[in-house]
């Protein structure tokens, strides 16, 4: 148990990080952006032990080893002889270096005393300094491989008489190397070889757990957490295709499968690992997810010989030659594609299932069982009968969990509206609803009215206006959808619709791809989709549809709540940002994705964000670090400031998710060191800059939390639970605390651990703890009642990330992104992301200013002598020069051709552009030569042509020679006075006609 009296004053704690950031940072003293409330504090202090039964109790176990022991590092390379190289390289597979390490250890070789352990990786631990036999070299040759260890050199020393990250991470992997002798370890989880074996439809279901060594203030401790993973059954590949996949366990095969079934087996069977048993030796090979396009008799191999009488000749006599092979590669050998016959082949053992953003998660167990099988799974564990155990004396106490201290936070005050509606609605007068569809539904209509009902009835209760009339359609999924689709948005979107009701009907999730990328992307419409299985079979429609309204009312920057212990005279932008990666991607083909989002107003209410995608460098599987964070918090300062009659924020709260804890410094000196950048780049130099807080929010680590009650059972803790101590990890430069903030549904809470890495606001860590916690009710998507495990700024740049990869970046990147950087959100051009407006709530206003923007427009060298020789703008002064000028333009109107220039020439040629906007064409030919007066254009507003002039800096020259005029340019009796030309330029306004206006 954790003793009260050995507490760490929060507020010493919270000093250290003051004045770590103070000899970096400049500082000033400011009042706390949170109000103090009535009451003397917001918390409420439970403590345990005296006369009271209330305990909390956390997956932490005590443990302790030998004093002054010393740690000795070596670095180690193990390699494999390769016969067609003639020479040693590096053994990728860790658990070939793993086995071939642990012969030798367990041999005695490296020394004849010393105890050993290795990582797998490249470094091997000691508590022998041996450094002076060094270099040591065995080699081995076993079934035929050559394989050698070579311990090069002692590159780190440490010990347990002061633990560091180092040494806790040294008796970490000593302990996981005891563990993986009595558990079957994947991915650093352990099972138990004998565990209980659930189904979950075609899969397997199995309960390991994880450890982590923790150094926490009440001394070191092993956190152990339980997960269930699926797998693969262990069986011959037919039977589980046949009675898992297929579920025709209650009929016998009869030999063939049809096309329908072939689909099922491929879209369940890409890239799974199987063994084939058609030799002596056991093969192992991929799944590419195709089929043969012929049966077995009629695949040939080599002369006349085909697959039928190939494997009668090994022996092997096909019981169904009427079934298509299965495509598969050699392990490693990706190009050398074969064909194997189903019956051949079984599913490798212990095979993790590759989960994806498709798959429904694996239902969570209920809280009682989870606190079981965790105290299950660490006394099931033998820490003292090991020779590395013994080594270093360690002793782990399992009996029971640790029982530890807490407070409770208050419950933040939500304020509605006076009718307990939104706070503010947002009025609709132009509103459409569509109708997306690729099946026949005879009760179709009953279920877009039984939608639209109670969407204008949820609008009723929270007083937001509808229009009484509102454009119906109705769109079958065909080969012309897209087109189908752009000729109504089109019309949409000149018509000023304000917003898109959408019930979708399709199988396909693709369609929703579609339909986001040309409402969003192109037009820039705001769009809400309802599902129409849910509307059909959902009993309270009236719940869906006041859900779907809360959404659509964000989206117009409309509010429906807020949190009253955040509003504050001072202020404060609140920032969330994360970087999601993909999958499996094991050869960092597919970008990771950056967002960002802040808040536009001190109570948190209406938010703005930026996304971007970034390639991980060569050789990585993801990018952690926020290439473009100055950029993007740049242009959400300049939007806080426009939302904010011209006030930019004098406090800034930042929350960054996804930070190990070996990153901190990285992150203090990186991007800490970006946004005061940023901070420079937007803050007028007469003016102080905004004082920062920033915050790290952990959500993937084991800590859990259990209330253990007097009858012995277990429940969740209560939202609002706070720990600052004991557990909290012991570093002094990283205050740090838990915060449970919601209540969940089922399962156990995941609470969030936050590490304060700068604090120039000089927040209490009370006032810190209240402040995430309120932050945590933000979110205008959730019910009132509820609140979530993290901030909702950090929770919306999750979703933020997760749905721009769902919709748009998902790509691999082609043979042109050699770079570790794409930048896609960054300003100027047409492709805003009011696109994201509508899908991610980012809250900002349709048509009030760029939020999403494609690349800097792409300067050649070309450009840079034009603009230098015409206009007199030097190259390094170009890009801020054609952003400040199409900024300008932006506001003005939209237009989707801010980047497009083109050039004409043909010597003594006249030439008109209709509809010149920006575009530089006439710029290009006067470079080029072509003299003035060939050349004249004309545009519908003079508001373009005097903006031309400030980009080119040309307007005395123009209008003196009247190159560029007014004119109305869709009007037949202007068009006849116009002198006739050589050439007609109208590549800058025909795109704004669709195809049947065209």
């Amino acid at each position: 148990m954790c003793d009260k009296n050995d507490k760490i004053n929060k507020s010493s704690k919270i000093q250290q990080t003051n004045t770590r950031a103070k000899s970096t940072l400049a500082t000033t003293n400011e009042q706390s952006t949170i109000p103090k409330p009535s009451q003397t504090s917001g918390i409420e202090s439970r403590q345990i032990g005296g006369d009271t039964d209330d305990v909390i109790c956390t997956n932490h176990f005590p443990c302790s080893f030998a004093d002054n022991l010393t740690f000795y590092q070596y670095d180690v390379i193990i390699e494999e002889y390769h016969e067609k190289q003639g020479k040693y390289v590096n053994i990728t597979s860790r658990e070939k270096r793993r086995r071939f390490v642990s012969d030798i250890l367990l041999a005695k070789i490296i020394h004849p005393t010393a105890v050993c352990w290795y990582d797998e990786g490249f470094c091997m631990y000691s508590t022998t300094n041996f450094e002076d036999q060094l270099p040591l070299m065995h080699e081995n040759e076993e079934h035929g491989y050559r394989r050698r260890l070579t311990i090069n050199s002692l590159c780190a020393t440490s010990g347990t008489d002061e633990l560091n990250q180092f040494s806790t991470r040294v008796i970490e992997t000593l302990i996981k190397q005891v563990l993986k002798e009595q558990f079957k370890a994947i991915d650093s989880i352990f099972y138990p070889w004998d565990g209980e074996i659930d189904q979950d439809g075609p899969h397997d279901l199995l309960t390991g757990f994880r450890l982590a060594m923790c150094r926490t203030e009440s001394g070191p401790t092993l956190n152990v957490d339980t997960t269930i993973t699926r797998f693969y059954p262990h069986l011959d590949l037919l039977p589980f295709i046949w009675e898992r996949l297929l579920l025709k366990n209650k009929s016998s095969f009869q030999g063939w499968l049809s096309d329908e079934q072939y689909n099922i087996i491929s879209l369940h069977l890409k890239d799974v690992e199987i063994t084939t048993a058609q030799s002596e030796h056991e093969k192992k090979y991929i799944l590419t997810g195709d089929f043969s396009n012929d049966l077995p008799a009629k695949i040939h191999i080599r002369d006349e010989e085909n697959l039928l009488s190939y494997y009668k000749h090994l022996g092997f006599e096909l019981c169904y030659p009427k079934l298509y092979c299965l495509k598969a590669y050699p392990l490693g050998n990706p190009t050398k594609i074969v064909d194997l016959p189903i019956e051949y082949c079984s599913l490798r053992e212990w095979q993790p299932v590759k989960e994806n953003e498709f798959m429904k998660p694996v239902t969570a167990p209920v809280v009682h069982k989870r606190y079981h099988s965790i105290l299950a799974a660490i006394q099931n564990c033998n820490f003292h009968d090991d020779e590395l155990s013994k080594e270093i004396q360690l002793e782990v106490r399992c009996d029971k969990m640790m029982e530890i201290p807490y407070e409770i936070l208050t419950k933040p005050q939500i304020t509605l509206s006076r009718h307990r509606g939104f706070t503010d609605p947002v009025p609709i007068d132009n509103m459409a609803f569509l109708y997306l569809t690729d099946r026949r539904e005879p009760n179709a209509r009953q279920m877009q009215e039984k939608l639209l009902n109670n969407f204008y009835d949820a609008a009723d209760r929270q007083r937001m206006a509808l229009p009484e009339n509102l454009d119906e359609y109705e769109i079958f999924v065909d080969r012309n959808l897209e087109s189908t689709l752009r000729n109504r948005l089109s019309r949409l979107k000149n018509n000023q619709c304000q917003f898109i009701l959408c019930l979708s009907n399709c199988r396909n999730q693709e369609i929703h791809r579609i339909f986001k990328q040309i409402a969003s992307i192109e037009f820039g419409l705001v769009t809400q989709c309802a599902n129409f299985s849910k509307v059909k079979n959902m009993h309270n429609v009236r719940t869906y549809c006041d859900n779907l309204l809360k959404s659509v009312n964000i989206k117009l920057s409309g509010e429906n709540k807020r949190i009253a212990q955040l509003e504050t005279p001072i202020k404060t932008m609140f920032i969330g940002a994360d970087v999601q990666h993909a999958k499996n991607n094991y050869k960092g083909e597919i970008p990771s994705i950056a967002a960002v989002v802040a808040s536009m107003n001190s109570e948190c209410t209406v938010t703005n964000q930026r996304v971007s995608r970034q390639w991980p460098k060569e050789g990585k599987q993801s990018e952690e670090t926020i290439l473009l964070l100055k950029n993007m918090v740049e242009e959400l300062l300049i939007a806080f400031k426009t939302s904010n009659d011209g006030t930019l924020p004098e406090h800034i709260v930042f929350f960054r998710d996804g930070v190990d804890d070996g990153q901190f410094e990285r992150i203090h000196n990186g991007e800490v060191v970006d946004l005061k950048k940023a901070f420079q780049a937007v803050y007028p130099a007469s003016s102080s800059p905004p004082l920062l807080t920033f915050i790290v929010v952990k959500k993937r680590h084991n800590t859990r939390l259990f209330r253990l009650l007097p009858s012995n059972e277990v429940i969740n803790v209560e939202s609002g639970v706070v720990v600052d101590e004991c557990i909290v990890n012991a570093n002094p430069n990283y205050p740090n605390f838990f915060l449970n903030s919601h209540e969940p549904r089922l399962g156990t809470n995941k609470i969030g651990n936050y590490v304060v890495i700068v604090n120039e606001i000089e927040y209490l860590f009370s006032d810190l703890e209240e402040l995430t916690y309120s932050l945590c009710h933000t979110d205008q998507r959730i019910d009132n009642r509820m609140s979530e495990s993290i901030p909702s700024v950090v929770h919306l740049a999750d979703a933020a990330a997760s749905r721009a990869r769902q919709l748009f970046f998902n790509q691999p990147r082609d043979g042109q992104s050699k770079g570790v950087l794409c930048i896609v959100v960054v300003k100027c051009g047409y492709l805003s992301f009011e696109k994201i407006d509508s899908i991610m709530s980012t809250n900002e206003p349709i048509g009030k200013k760029p939020v999403f923007y494609i690349q800097d427009p792409p300067i050649t060298s070309e450009l840079e002598d034009f603009f230098c020789q015409y206009a007199y703008i030097s190259a390094s002064a170009l890009t801020e020069h054609l952003i400040k000028v199409r900024e300008h333009a932006w506001e003005k109107f939209k237009y989707p051709c801010l980047r497009f220039f083109s050039a004409v020439k043909n010597d003594g040629a006249t030439l008109i552009d209709f509809g010149c906007y920006l575009d530089q064409d006439i710029r290009h030919l006067v470079c080029d030569g072509v003299a003035l007066g060939q050349l004249c254009g004309y545009d519908l507003d003079p508001f373009f042509i005097e903006l031309r002039y400030e980009l080119f800096r040309d307007g005395e020259i123009m209008r003196q020679k009247k190159i560029l005029s007014e004119g109305a340019i869709f009007d037949d009796e202007f068009l006849s006075q116009v002198e006739p030309a050589d050439y007609l330029y109208v590549g800058s306004f025909i795109h704004l006609f669709d195809a049947t206006t065209q």
